[in-house]
């Protein structure tokens, strides 16, 4: 049995002593526990607010380059700044956009976006609150000056103003035309060359129209294939008839004849396998570089308003730029995929005797605005505008 001796003192205050110090570790601890808690809590709220604030950044650059691609009045510091704001709202409200946060300049814009996120549990540690910027560039690089075109179906400018975008009725873009044209000018003898300027209003497919110049023009209502092209005057001109790829630029030059030259097969096989329903493609767009009023023809000599095509005819053209093309069906012989919403082919009569017809072929879409770059295509400041443009961040 242990006794204590009398007087002998016992430890006093270690047990509280150590509680204390529990208490302290623990409330350390959780001020620790709690300010992690709440930086991985903030820290994903902030994440994404950044997340938003970019892609308010990335939609208001964009917006703006599109505006700027396309000449609008808003293409101005203060619209640029609006257009911003705008974006910048929509896609993260309560942020804002600084009049130093958009710089617009020749072809570009950079637009900077910023938000002040507050914060939860950060307020314990004395952070109430974090600022969150992202920053975007667009470019627009212009028009298509030069390319390698799916379709070598040069359209005729006058046939493009009557019917450019917005317009989504469907249309026929009947390549045969020429070769209408031709046969009635061959077939018809001396009497055939003589009356070129009534052959199109005869045959009802002519269009007149103010060309972009301001000069009066008269041209045949459909396309031509440009693979007849027989010498490029001048320009960025390469045929390779086993693919159907034509490296086009702007161009002067004469379209021939001959059969092979109106119904490339390449290019018709094209339709249905490298060319789908519903895809744009960019289509020249052209206007005649001689006898303005004469369809483009090479004509011998006018006489008294009278004129004489030469033979074999030749169309002289002059390709100014390029057009996106919404294809929604087409028919050539053996390979018919037509759009029923469009209108349909119908038989021309020749005028000549004794009477024939030929049948129809092209292809039925309409045209659109485009703002995606094509990869085989070279854009400009300088080229001419038919709808295809190039917009894209570049950071």
């Amino acid at each position: 049995m242990v006794r204590h001796r009398e007087g002998a003192t016992r430890p006093r205050g270690k047990g509280r002593d150590e509680h204390g110090a529990v208490a302290v570790a623990v409330a350390l601890l959780s001020t620790v526990l709690v300010a992690a808690a709440g930086l991985g809590v903030d820290t994903a709220k902030v994440t994404y607010e950044k997340g938003r604030v970019q892609h308010s950044a990335d939609n208001a650059a964009m917006a703006i380059a599109q505006d700027c691609a396309l000449n609008k009045s808003t293409c101005t510091a203060p619209g640029a700044l609006s257009t911003a704001t705008y974006f910048a709202n929509q896609n993260a409200p309560g942020s804002t956009v600084a009049g130093s946060g958009v710089v617009l300049g020749a072809d570009s814009v950079k637009v900077t976006v910023g938000k002040t996120v507050t914060t939860s549990l950060m307020k314990v540690v004395g952070v109430n609150s974090k600022v969150v910027t992202a920053s975007a560039t667009a470019k627009w690089n212009g028009h298509p000056t030069e390319g390698t075109t799916m379709l070598p179906m040069g359209i005729p400018y006058c046939m493009y103003k009557d019917n450019q975008p917005p317009a989504t009725t469907p249309l026929l873009l009947r390549s045969d035309v020429i070769s209408v044209v031709f046969n009635v000018i061959v077939q018809g003898g001396t009497a055939g060359r003589l009356i070129t300027t009534l052959v199109g209003d005869l045959l009802g497919v002519t269009d007149a129209c103010t060309g972009p110049t301001g000069l009066n023009l008269k041209m045949l209502r459909g396309p031509i294939w440009l693979s007849g092209l027989e010498g490029a005057l001048h320009g960025a001109f390469n045929w390779n008839s086993s693919v159907c790829n034509m490296h086009l630029g702007t161009i002067d030059g004469f379209l021939g004849s001959t059969l092979s030259s109106v119904i490339p097969s390449s290019c018709v096989n094209k339709l249905g396998s490298s060319i789908k329903k519903g895809q744009v493609v960019l289509l020249p767009i052209y206007v005649p570089s001689i006898s303005l009023q004469q369809l483009g023809l090479e004509l011998d000599g006018c006489l008294l308003g009278i004129c004489s095509a030469k033979i074999p005819p030749r169309i002289g053209i002059k390709v100014l730029g390029f057009a996106p093309f919404k294809i929604t069906g087409w028919n050539y012989p053996n390979n018919s995929n037509p759009d029923a919403s469009a209108p349909q082919c119908f038989s021309i009569p020749l005028l000549v005797h004794p009477p024939a017809s030929i049948g129809c072929n092209g292809i039925q879409g309409y045209f659109v605005k485009t703002m995606q770059a094509k990869p085989d295509f070279t854009y400009s400041q300088s080229g001419a505008d038919y709808g295809a443009s190039s917009v894209a961040l570049t950071n």
